[in-house]
């Protein structure tokens, strides 16, 4: 399963092979449910958003 978070053409996050990958500008600040892939939910956590990452994604 690979699963691929952005916001433009910023990569944010990166699932691939159980392994999580955060984008650069997003390091330390985002999270998976990766108990919950499994199950569908894909959702991601962003934390300490600042003006940049208050966009669409």
């Amino acid at each position: 399963m690979e699963i691929r978070w952005f916001k433009e053409t910023d990569c944010v996050c990166v699932y691939k092979n159980r392994q999580v990958t955060e984008g650069r500008r997003y390091e330390g600040r985002v999270s998976l449910f990766t108990q919950e892939l499994e199950r569908g939910n894909v959702s991601l956590q962003l934390r300490d958003c600042t003006e940049h990452t208050s966009a669409v994604f």
